[in-house]
């Protein structure tokens, strides 16, 4: 017996003894549950009596968010989930979405007077880039530059190659990139196949930026061009996918690498011959110039520097494929707006072919003239959207705008350019594609401040005039001779029919058509 007492004894201390220890932690862990709902509670109230989505106290709304990302199809451009909800339930121009935790919470605004409050009469600071998300593609320094409210004034070879009157001048050097892409065209109707028309397109974008910058081809539209798979590679490793990133981070950085070396002996090849070999002279040797000469930078900074920057070009230029290829997708949905596209085409310059090019390189003006086409550009835009800008705010202020105040509960603002795109009260019977709305005289006018697919402000995009005119001058060399007739597979999975259904826009940089859009290329008969 008194052996037995002798045993239990040990346990029975044992257990005496870690009784002071299980107290502390129920305790610890009680305590720290405890703060864990007060914050929750104390952060979730913020939102009552807002315009938000169904709330609840425990979720907010990520729950609604999580409900329309689990809805959407395979790739589908998640952002746009914001204009889904927005109409499901019937939210008003500004509202809310309480994320957090797991998010940032965001006040979305689709109200053009808010959105220029926050851009233009007091700008907002820029969310800043996730570094990750561009790298190792762009360098963290460059990124940080690109942040800055002056970073356009301080970019020389942005301001002097993206202005409308470079663009114009520099048209006939375009001629070799536009019958490159013409033969391509020809090619793929001749083989009778479907093809992801995104990649032609993005060649094509691409290099018409590159050439207005550096004054000669990179030779990206032809079948043999070394130089277009390894950008391609490069672009094909961006994406919001961290862990992908992480299980692919050496064979990203292999692909940057390549190009990188690639841009730095293009860049130092027209900087060392002080000339491109074209008739005009390279923005980015001006540009190198005039950066040596201010003493901003030195010879390998600048080099660095302007590399950076053709790759920006680059990435925007991917950005601007996606609305090629919705235009040829809303055109091919719309035959009476493609009919009155070719009728311009052949009222300002000739229906006949050779004609067309012969004055396109002798008065390149004509192309203002192309009131509808770039009508068509416009529409394609607002219909898609593009994506958003996201903007710093302060929580516990009120913006004030046009009379009305908002408060700020949350960090950050997302410029939704789609739902402000898609509001009946802005733009009547908006999920139809209607070019005309955008032609001048046109009435109703549009609204001020409500069509911004470049935004506005101290952060605009730069190379807007650059993007509307290669997409014009897109549609007039391929329009009448190809057309490019959508071919996805029987059965192929859809979204809401104003997203485009099949053709729904699936995330790559900017909004594409998903799956590359498939298309069946076909040569007009007389054209």
């Amino acid at each position: 017996m008194s052996s037995t007492l002798l045993q239990s004894a040990p346990i029975t201390m044992m257990h005496d003894s870690l009784g002071p220890f299980r107290t502390f932690t129920l305790l610890t862990v009680g305590l720290f549950l405890s703060l864990c709902v007060i914050q929750t509670v104390k952060h979730r109230r913020r939102y009552h009596g807002l315009p938000t989505p169904p709330h609840n106290m425990l979720l907010g709304n990520l729950g609604v968010v999580l409900a329309e990302i689990l809805a959407s199809p395979e790739g589908f451009f998640h952002l746009f989930c914001v204009e889904n909800i927005r109409r499901k339930y019937n939210m008003p121009s500004v509202f809310y979405l309480d994320l957090w935790p797991i998010l940032p919470s965001i006040m979305v605004v689709a109200e053009p007077a808010v959105a220029k409050h926050m851009t233009q009469v007091q700008p907002q600071q820029r969310e800043r880039f996730s570094p990750n998300l561009f790298s190792p593609l762009l360098s963290a320094e460059f990124i940080l530059a690109v942040e800055q409210k002056n970073w356009k004034k301080e970019n020389p070879a942005l301001n002097a190659a993206l202005t409308s009157t470079r663009v114009n001048e520099a048209t006939p050097l375009l001629f070799p990139s536009l019958h490159s892409l013409r033969f391509r065209l020809l090619s793929i109707s001749e083989s009778g196949q479907q093809y992801p028309i995104k990649d032609l397109l993005t060649s094509y974008i691409i290099e018409i930026g590159c050439v207005i910058q550096l004054g000669r081809s990179f030779d990206l539209l032809t079948e043999t061009s070394a130089l277009d798979p390894i950008i391609k590679r490069s672009l094909d490793t961006m994406g919001w996918n961290p862990v992908k990133r992480y299980i692919c981070s050496k064979e990203v950085k292999q692909r940057t690498d390549c190009l990188n070396g690639v841009l730095v002996a293009t860049v130092q090849n027209t900087v060392q011959t002080g000339e491109s070999g074209m008739i005009c002279q390279s923005p980015i040797y001006s540009a190198h110039v005039e950066q040596l000469a201010s003493g901003r930078m030195d010879h390998a900074e600048s080099i660095a520097y302007l590399v950076n920057t053709l790759k920006v070009i680059i990435l925007a230029s991917v950005v601007s494929a996606g609305a090629a290829s919705y235009c040829y997708f809303f055109l091919h949905k719309y035959p009476d707006c493609l009919r009155e596209m070719r009728e311009e085409h052949d009222r300002v310059f000739s229906p006949d072919r050779t004609q067309t090019w012969e004055l396109l390189q002798k008065e390149p003006h004509r192309i203002n003239s192309l009131h509808f086409t770039l009508a068509v550009v416009k529409e394609t835009l607002r219909l898609i959207g593009v994506g958003g800008v996201f903007k710093k705010l302060k929580p516990g202020e009120f913006i004030e705008s046009e009379g009305k105040e908002y408060p700020v509960v949350c960090n950050v603002a997302f410029i939704c350019h789609l739902a402000m795109g898609r509001r009946a009260d802005l733009f009547p019977d908006p999920d139809a594609f209607r070019p005309h709305r955008f032609l001048p005289g046109a009435n109703p006018p549009i609204p001020a401040d409500a069509f911004r697919p470049f935004e506005k402000g101290q952060l605009s995009c730069p190379g807007q005039t650059l993007a509307l005119k290669s997409l014009v001058l897109l549609l007039l060399t391929t329009s009448r001779e190809f057309d490019l007739v959508p071919a996805f597979p029987k059965g192929a999975p859809r979204a809401a029919e104003y997203l485009g259904g099949e053709g729904y826009p699936e995330f790559h940089i900017g909004p594409h058509v998903n799956k590359g859009m498939p298309v069946m290329v076909h040569t007009r008969v007389g054209a």
